[in-house]
């Protein structure tokens, strides 16, 4: 996991077990889900796929290109189905003005199908909900505001 990232891992303590769970993951049949937040509303899509080719900037972080698995570096292609879901008021210790974006929040439920390095805060990124609290991946507009 990221630093900016908390999760939960699943660990073996008998080579038996560890190599049932391998097995499973292998197949399919433990499928992983992740959950994030965002400040942002999606631009275009509430739910769907978020695929491409993921290429390093020049600022040396990741970003994801619009060719499809065919029309490129295939070892670096990224795929994610994510679905969202608006949260319009949260509660905070401190009153907040109903307009202020802290107040609005997008939770989005993500499942990769590849496992690339940063391939769903890139996602968020490209659906223009970059992921609340992330340093590498913010919204280019919450350096401003």
């Amino acid at each position: 996991l990221d630093m900016v990232t908390s999760g939960i891992l699943v660990l073996a303590k008998q080579a038996e077990t560890a190599s049932a769970l391998s097995e499973l993951f292998a197949t399919g049949k433990i499928q992983k889900f992740y959950c994030g937040l965002s400040t942002q509303k999606p631009k275009k899509k509430k739910q769907g796929w978020v695929e491409g080719n993921m290429v390093r900037s020049r600022s040396k972080a990741w970003m994801l290109t619009r060719s499809s698995k065919n029309g490129g570096n295939d070892s670096n292609f990224a795929k994610t189905r994510f679905f969202t879901c608006s949260m319009n008021s949260v509660s905070t210790p401190h009153k907040l003005p109903s307009d202020s974006s802290a107040s609005r929040k997008t939770v989005i439920l993500f499942r990769p199908f590849t496992g690339k390095t940063h391939q769903l805060r890139v996602a968020a990124k490209a659906m223009g909900i970059p992921l609340l609290g992330d340093p590498i991946y913010k919204s280019s507009s919450s350096s401003s505001s």
